[in-house]
């Protein structure tokens, strides 16, 4: 694959960006960089002798969640396609939209479509660069968490690229690993217990006698514990703020407070950004509703 100054700089432009967003304190950014590698097959069209040719397709991008379904972001890709000694590049910059209908899902599917305009394009003798401006896509993809902050991302996709009286069309897959980065990644502080007053002796009341001093050398008594927090279920029940543990899902959440995963919806709506394709962020605080005020997605009203 040959790759010019100008796509160095199209790819440097985009994780320059990326590092930008994400770290920037005035924005509390959720998206992710992407790095892509596969196959693409160029579809048989007239007009162009390196139809239904093979060639290999890489692709970089950065996308900003929108909302916990939706991402929007900006790519760049080259597709290198042979036929004996010749080489056609089709290079491009192109603006994209990604849905993910199931974000609680391990396994999150998504539709993405795109497009994008060819300022750089070349021509040369011996290594050929298509001459069309524009170009579009379209694909289905899934993501899969792998670890923490590491996400599988593998694509399907159709490019189409100008001119439409004689475009170039293909198809192909690619996979890579993605990187999510921004938003509330990290665990909150926790805020520092006062220290305890001094404790001051007080006169035993009349008619009792006052506690024997401890012998030295003996084990002090141990102290009354502090008692615990609600529990999860007493947060479900009337409401609350639920603190996420690492690894964490909307379905596992949903059944510790309630019972039930059906509700792990009204857990990511109740608290956009605080989930990553179904898996809270480590450390984030959760928002609960009262479970009475979850009446109407009883399973025994739901089935009748």
């Amino acid at each position: 694959m040959k790759f010019t100054g100008k796509k160095f700089f199209q790819i440097g432009l985009i994780v320059t960006l990326g590092f930008s967003l994400g770290n920037s304190p005035l924005w509390a950014l959720d998206g992710s960089f992407t790095f892509q590698g596969g196959v693409a097959q160029a579809l048989p069209h007239a007009g162009q002798d390196l139809a239904a040719e093979f060639g290999f397709n890489g692709r970089v991008a950065l996308d900003i969640d929108l909302a916990p379904s939706l991402a929007l972001g900006i790519g760049t890709g080259l597709t290198a396609f042979a036929k004996g000694n010749q080489r056609l590049y089709v290079d491009g910059t192109r603006l994209f939209a990604r849905w993910s209908p199931f974000a609680a899902s391990d396994w999150n599917p998504y539709l993405t479509a795109g497009a994008g305009f060819r300022p750089f394009y070349e021509l040369d003798p011996n290594h050929r660069w298509w001459p069309g401006n524009f170009e579009s896509t379209a694909g289905i993809g899934v993501r899969h968490p792998l670890v923490s902050g590491i996400d599988l991302d593998l694509t399907a996709f159709y490019d189409l690229n100008s001119p439409l009286n004689n475009a170039l069309s293909s198809i192909g897959a690619r996979g890579g690993l993605a990187f999510p980065f921004g938003g509330d990644s990290a665990a909150p502080e926790k805020a520092s217990a006062p220290a305890p007053s001094p404790a001051v002796p007080q006169a035993a009341p009349a008619g009792r006698e006052q506690a024997a001093a401890p012998v030295p050398g003996t084990a002090p008594q141990a102290s009354a514990e502090v008692p615990e927090g609600p529990s999860p279920a007493d947060i479900g029940r009337q409401g609350g703020v639920y603190a996420c543990g690492p690894e964490e899902t909307a379905d596992s959440i949903s059944r510790k407070l309630w019972g039930d995963d059906r509700y792990s919806d009204v857990l990511m709506d109740a608290n956009p950004g605080a989930f990553r394709h179904g898996t809270a962020k480590a450390g984030a605080r959760l928002r609960v509703p009262p479970f009475s005020k979850l009446i109407w997605l009883q399973p025994e009203q739901k089935e009748n």
